[in-house]
C-alpha cells in the first residue's frame, strides 16, 4: 500500500505522527485530496491553522482534532444560540435560559431576554387601536323580505285567493313563495309543487298586481280535498322578496 501522496506516514498510514492541515474555509475545491484507501476518523485529523473565533469564543485552535472542533461548535450553538419559546401561561424561572425570549400565547405578551435566571416583565404584542380605515365601495343592497298571512281560505270551495302584499311599488317584487297549512295544522306544503301522487303542479302564483298577489290551486289536485276546506284560521304564509 502506498501512502506517498497523502499526509500520512508510510509505515502505518496513521494520523498521529503527522498533522494534516485543513483550511479555515473548506469546500470540495480547496480541501486536500485524500488518496489512501483507509478513512480517517475525526479524532485523528489535526487542525494546524489560525484560531477560529466566533464573537469571543474560540472554536478551533492549532492542535485541536476535528472531533474537538465539532464538539466546540455544537457547544457554542447550544449555549449561545438564543431561542423564542412559547406557552399558554407566563414563563417560570425554570423555563428557558439566559438570552431566550418567551411568548404567552394566551395574553400575547413577550418576555425577554432572560438574564441572570430572571424573566423581565412581559410586553404586549397587541398594539393600540389603529385609525379608522377609508370607506369601502357601496355593495349590492340585496333583497328585502316580508311575510304575509294568507288568511281564511276554503280551498275546496274556492280555487283561488287574493292576498294583499303591502309593497308600495309592486314592480320591485322579485320572488314569491307560498306555504299551505292543512286543516289539522300538522303539515306545511309548497303551493307551487307536485304533491305525491300528483303528476302535475298542484298550485301556483297566478298574478301580482299593485295591491295583491293572486294564488291558485289546481282543480281536482292535491289541495282540492277535505284536508283543506276548514275556515276560521290562517291557511298559510306568503313570502315576498323585493328590491329596496
Amino acid at each position: 500500500m502506498s501512502c506517498t501522496n497523502c499526509n500520512k506516514t508510510p509505515d502505518n498510514c496513521g494520523c498521529e505522527q503527522k498533522a494534516l492541515h485543513i483550511s479555515q474555509i473548506c469546500n470540495p475545491i480547496n480541501c486536500p485530496v485524500e488518496e489512501c484507501s483507509e478513512s480517517l476518523s475525526a479524532g485523528c485529523i489535526i487542525y494546524t491553522g489560525d484560531d477560529l473565533i466566533c464573537d469571543t469564543t474560540v472554536l478551533a485552535t492549532s492542535g485541536d482534532t476535528v472531533a474537538q472542533i465539532m464538539a466546540n461548535i455544537a457547544a457554542y450553538f447550544c449555549i449561545y444560540l438564543n431561542r423564542v419559546l412559547n406557552g399558554i401561561a407566563d414563563p417560570t424561572v425554570n423555563d428557558g435560559r439566559d438570552g431566550d425570549f418567551y411568548i404567552n400565547t394566551t395574553t400575547w405578551e413577550i418576555f425577554g431576554p432572560k438574564a441572570a435566571g430572571v424573566w423581565p416583565v412581559g410586553v404586549s404584542l397587541i398594539g393600540p387601536q389603529g385609525p379608522q380605515g377609508i370607506q369601502g365601495p357601496i355593495g349590492d343592497p340585496g333583497y328585502l323580505r316580508t311575510f304575509v298571512n294568507i288568511g281564511d281560505w276554503n280551498m275546496v270551495l274556492t280555487n283561488w285567493k287574493s292576498v294583499l302584499h303591502g309593497i308600495a311599488d309592486f314592480t320591485k317584487i322579485v320572488a314569491v313563495q307560498v306555504v299551505i297549512i292543512n286543516d289539522a295544522g300538522t303539515f306545511r306544503y309548497m303551493l307551487n309543487s307536485k304533491q305525491y301522487p300528483s303528476t302535475t303542479m298542484d298550485g301556483s302564483v297566478q298574478l301580482i298586481t299593485s295591491g295583491a298577489i293572486q294564488i291558485e290551486r289546481t282543480t281536482s289536485g292535491f289541495f282540492d280535498s277535505v284536508d283543506f276546506d276548514s275556515v276560521g284560521y290562517n291557511r298559510g304564509i306568503v313570502t315576498i322578496d323585493y328590491l329596496p
